[in-house]
């Protein structure tokens, strides 16, 4: 009787371990995320590329992407960042932005490459972080060269 009470016990703390870390995933979709808020309150929640090797990989080889999403590029100093859509399946919008996060530039409906050579889409002015949302987006948004985008320091 006190074996079966255990083991009922342990059976019990694990179901009640599980659910709760259930629970903990569901509730919090966007956790691992960044949100960038538009001047129109609009929110996108993005992925973070800070690092040579997740700015080479950006959105590549992904077949969707939802409307809220994207991916926020950090690099370390403002320069002319150029952008191709090598082994990128979907069509994107890249918002070049300054250190402050004002709009300093835009390319609009990037389309997938698959074989060289891929177009570069260079913005007319230094950025140093570029936002890839879906294609349209920008537009959709009401988003203009001057706006300011407001998100944590990443």
């Amino acid at each position: 009787m006190y074996l079966r009470s255990s083991l009922l016990s342990i059976l019990a703390a694990i179901l009640c371990v599980l659910a709760l870390g259930c629970m903990g995933v569901a509730s919090d979709e966007h956790e691992d995320l960044l949100p960038v808020t538009l001047p129109n309150g609009t929110k996108f929640f993005v992925e973070v590329a800070d690092t040579d090797h997740s700015r080479e990989q950006g959105l590549m080889h992904r077949d969707h992407l939802p409307r809220d999403s994207g991916m926020l590029f950090v690099f370390e100093h403002e320069q002319i960042w150029a952008f191709w859509m090598k082994n990128t399946l979907i069509p994107l919008d890249v918002v070049w932005l300054d250190a402050e996060g004002v709009i300093v530039d835009v390319a609009e409906h990037m389309k997938p490459c698959m074989t060289m050579p891929c177009t570069h889409y260079r913005p007319d002015h230094v950025s140093s972080f570029a936002l890839e949302i879906p294609a349209g987006r920008y537009a959709e948004e009401g988003l203009q060269v001057g706006m300011r985008l407001i998100f944590p320091a990443p």
